[in-house]
């Protein structure tokens, strides 16, 4: 009697190679889902990481945060420089006196402060001052001059409020009125930083440090 070829396994030989083919087809698919799986998870991984980088301060790429500088809240001297920085080109009067656009909201509160307590003493110094210094670093050139006016006749040796007057009315163009209060910060105190500005200041306006 005939018998039919087995394998080690016991199956017949017939069917053992179309049984390896399909054991071997579910191995290999079942291994291509695990690599799709795998490959879809680090693509996500790196998404992740690539926005969380985009996303990071330049601080942490090398790069350094941008910050707006403080507003100074003085007057200050620059030895040789003549006007203060930032102030326009001498012979250019601002219209009007005003900058173009409003100061920035909490110097506009400080400035509504200084007012508000001028309104109950027009003669407060230290109100007058620290209206003048917000006031001119804003720009409002005009009444910044004003104020600053008002505290050299109250206290004629002030040479801050001399030196302000000078800054404000040279930014205005007004360049009688500024040689005017640069010649008197010399006369007031020569050996303060400001007459060095001062004396910047004339030789830039082209007038002499004694007329």
């Amino acid at each position: 009697m005939h018998q039919t070829p087995r394998t080690a396994a016991g199956l017949p030989s017939r069917l053992a190679l179309p049984i390896f083919i399909v054991v071997a087809a579910l191995f290999l698919g079942s291994l291509g889902y695990f690599f799709k799986i795998s490959s879809s998870q680090e693509g996500a991984a790196f998404g992740r990481n690539a926005l969380q980088q985009a996303n990071a301060p330049t601080s942490a790429m090398g790069g350094s945060d941008t910050k707006a500088a403080p507003l100074p809240q003085t007057i200050t001297a620059q030895s040789g420089s003549g006007p203060m920085q930032g102030a326009p080109a001498q012979g250019v009067p601002e219209a009007a006196g005003e900058p173009a656009g409003a100061p920035p909201g909490p110097v506009m509160a400080e400035v509504q402060r200084y007012r508000a307590q001028l309104e109950r003493n027009p003669n407060d110094v230290a109100a007058l001052m620290g209206l003048g210094k917000l006031e001119l670093q804003a720009g409002m050139y005009a009444k910044a001059g004003e104020g600053f006016t008002r505290v050299a006749r109250l206290q004629p040796s002030n040479v801050e409020a001399l030196y302000g007057e000078a800054t404000a009315a040279q930014a205005l163009g007004q360049r009688d009125r500024a040689v005017a209060a640069y010649r008197q910060v010399l006369r007031v105190a020569p050996g303060d930083q400001r007459a060095k500005d001062a004396r910047a200041a004339l030789l830039t306006l082209g007038a002499a440090a004694n007329p």
